[in-house]
């Protein structure tokens, strides 16, 4: 299995989020609803929120949300350009015995 990082909206977030049974954490009022997402494939089925956050370099990461775990994808919220761009830098990197793709997601 890989895990692969993609850039998405903050409307997918919010969704993953209500999917999830919660309520979305950011509002339009609530910075810019634009930010600094990336959306994470082919994660371990058994992955943790605190293990995807050391993956992606722990700083700079303010959350991270699960879409389902069937399907093995989590929404990540970045604080900045830097710590995005220090996301999409994990490409081809292993996440245990996983090999990681990472990219921009363009909707």
């Amino acid at each position: 299995r890989y895990i692969e990082v993609v850039k998405t909206s903050f409307k997918r977030m919010a969704h993953a989020e209500k999917f999830n049974g919660g309520e979305p954490s950011l509002g339009p009022n609530d910075g810019d609803a634009r930010g600094f997402f990336v959306e994470c494939r082919g994660l371990p089925f058994s992955a943790e929120e605190n293990e995807v956050f050391d993956f992606l370099g722990g700083q700079g990461i303010k959350r991270v949300v699960f879409k389902k775990r069937s399907t093995a994808e989590a929404i990540i919220e970045c604080e900045d350009e830097e710590s995005f761009k220090a996301a999409l830098s994990k490409n081809r990197r292993n996440l245990g015995k996983r090999w990681i793709e990472v990219r921009e997601y363009k909707p």
